[in-house]
């Protein structure tokens, strides 16, 4: 179990949404919504603190006041539903369980849980690369045919369609929403890549880490998580963060020193259907 405080944890991704989202205060909770994107992963609530639980004072562009759990909820739900999107709220368990109670209790159900994990210098463990797998790193001066191939690998490691330009759009680097990345290849072919956030009081995040399918079980994955946490400790980060949401991937960080620091779980309403 890593000594990194869950709460800490809470704090640096919540502040991690407001990358790619506007952010309003509904209660106690703080709604990120994507300005063009409905997918659910893009369109999140993060309870603030102190937790939902008590009554509290609304604030923002609300009416003057106080607001019970019910009515919170209600408000909320009705945010989301009026932007066109799925209602759901995001928070680390081990921080607020009785939050996760009082959604229980309002007819909101678990749709994920997922353990975090961090990487600290003294967890951290280095891995040696597969046989034929070469790195390239990523920075704002990369030039885009690197880049394109960084995003194809993602795409195809995640099953998305999503078309990539031949020539750079403008503003390319900040759309990836990283500070550095890597990308691997295998006898010369482009078969793995991930990124990491900039570094916010100490910590970052690994963000977009796949291999394409037909190299998976190798050890690539395990080695580009490896490789990542030590740019990140070299350039200054305390700790990694990653949240892999399956066995294989939870064994696959382990390899690379990645210890749980809390659980993070996810609760939309029993109700909510895609508007």
């Amino acid at each position: 179990m890593s000594a990194l405080d869950a709460g800490r944890v809470q704090r640096h991704l919540r502040e991690g949404y407001r990358l790619a989202a506007t952010a309003s205060r509904i209660g106690p909770f703080t709604c990120y919504l994507h300005p063009a994107s409905a997918h659910e992963a893009l369109n999140v609530a993060v309870p603030d603190e102190p937790t939902l639980g008590r009554r509290v004072a609304l604030e923002s562009a609300q009416p003057p006041g106080e607001v019970g759990p019910a009515d919170a909820l209600a408000m909320l739900k009705a945010h989301f539903l009026a932007k066109a999107r799925i209602p759901r709220i995001e928070l680390v368990l081990d921080v607020q369980p009785g939050l996760a109670q009082t959604l229980f209790a309002e007819g909101w159900r678990e749709e994920m849980r997922a353990p975090v994990l961090a990487c600290t210098r003294e967890s951290w463990r280095p891995l040696d690369a597969p046989p034929g797998v070469r790195v390239e790193a990523l920075l704002p001066t990369t030039p885009w045919p690197l880049a394109r191939d960084y995003l194809r690998v993602q795409r195809e490691s995640y099953g998305l369609d999503m078309p990539i330009p031949e020539r750079a759009p403008p503003g390319h680097w900040e759309a990836l929403q990283i500070g550095a990345g890597i990308l691997a290849t295998l006898d010369g072919v482009p078969v793995a890549a991930g990124g990491l956030t900039v570094a916010v009081d100490g910590l970052c995040d690994v963000r977009g880490l796949g291999v394409v399918p037909a190299k998976r079980g190798q050890g690539i994955g395990a080695f580009l998580l490896s490789a990542l946490a030590r740019i990140a400790h070299e350039t200054g980060a305390e700790a990694v963060l990653a949240v892999p949401d399956t066995r294989a991937s939870i064994a696959l960080a382990k390899k690379a020193g990645f210890e749980k620091a809390a659980t993070l779980v996810s609760f939309r309403p029993e109700d909510a259907a895609a508007p």
